[in-house]
């Protein structure tokens, strides 16, 4: 008997952004860890700027991108066609610079 697979909505209208844990992990250990305080961030802002249903940001085990002293971050893009998929690096340092650019994902 073949396995009989439900197929859900997708939990956002436009974007998905899924931040590396693994990779805040290497960069300060276990405690604070900087790819919890991005998705905080992120998530915080989403919802003062009624994105929510819009804009999803989590957290994923690990992208096997594995920037040095960065961190990976994929970004999904529903409903559009070029690209739609991109992946970053970023550092904690511009942790702001990229919460202000997701209102132009």
């Amino acid at each position: 008997m073949e396995p009989i697979f439900n197929e859900l909505d997708t939990p956002t209208e436009d974007v998905l952004i899924l931040i590396c844990e693994k990779c805040g992990k290497k960069l300060i250990g276990n405690y604070d860890n900087p790819s919890l305080v991005l998705q905080e961030s992120l998530k915080n802002y989403i919802l003062q700027n009624n994105l929510r249903g819009k804009i999803r940001a989590v957290t994923t085990s690990c992208l096997s991108l594995c920037p040095e002293k960065k961190i990976s971050i994929g970004i999904i893009k529903f409903n559009e066609q070029n690209p739609p998929f991109q992946f970053l690096a970023i550092t904690p340092e511009e942790f702001e610079l990229f919460i202000q650019a997701i209102k132009d994902f």
